[in-house]
């Protein structure tokens, strides 16, 4: 069965562990957030099914972006102290 969802980009939505930006249908932001264990930001092809994690708004989203920017900042200049890795 096809679900059907009618939505206008850019589209934000998260499960809780993963924060998305949907640019177009298949391109945009994936934020994943399991702290300390895997933090990571990338841009390109999101999967389709996706588009159904619960929507949130634009500020929950940038508010999570510029939450884990300034915790890789903090990591590359050092600045952390906890037992932290990230692939830069």
């Amino acid at each position: 069965m096809t679900e059907e969802i009618d939505i206008t980009f850019p589209y934000y939505c998260s499960d809780g562990y993963k924060w998305l930006r949907f640019d177009s249908e298949k391109n945009g932001v994936f934020i994943f957030d399991a702290h300390p264990v895997s933090t990571k930001i990338e841009y390109g092809v999101l999967p389709d099914e996706w588009l159904l994690c619960p929507e949130i708004s634009k500020e929950e989203f940038d508010n999570k972006f510029n939450e884990l920017i300034t915790r890789i900042k903090d990591v590359q200049d050092g600045s952390n102290k906890e037992n932290v890795s990230a692939n830069l």
